[in-house]
């Protein structure tokens, strides 16, 4: 379990995690890090990120292109709760993570983005699948 959440740490240091000996790493919380879309990139490039069952990436800038990334990223198939609560993802965002196959299991939905209206309220039935997802 990794936790470096609050450190501002922006996307350089996701490619950071790839010099790291983090492999066997299963949670991560990046929360207010404004990693933004470019982190999230980096952060998809690393070797480890296939083993997180949790990742948090709330209040880190992240748009729609970031939340598409992740949910057209196969190597993030087994996290179980996945956090991108208060960032800017609009619907479009939203709805690519709702119909990516590989999107992580949900219980919990926490609409915390304001560019979800409700015409993404058709993606809480695909994410049903979740454990634990927050937008």
């Amino acid at each position: 379990r990794l936790h470096v959440g609050f450190n501002s740490l922006g996307p350089a240091a996701m490619s950071a995690l790839r010099l790291g000996a983090l492999c066997e790493l299963e949670e991560l919380d990046l929360t207010e890090n404004h990693v933004g879309d470019q982190g999230v990139l980096r952060l998809l490039e690393w070797d480890g990120v296939s083993g997180l069952g949790h990742l948090d990436l709330a209040r880190n800038e992240i748009r729609d292109a970031g939340a598409i990334a992740r949910a057209n990223a196969p190597q993030l198939c087994n996290v179980e709760h996945l956090s991108l609560a208060e960032n800017q993802i609009s619907d479009d965002g939203a709805l690519a993570l709702a119909r990516s196959p590989p999107h992580a299991p949900c219980d919990h939905i926490k609409d915390s983005n304001p560019g979800i209206t409700e015409r993404s309220a058709q993606m809480r039935e695909p994410m049903r699948r979740a454990r634990r997802v927050w937008l």
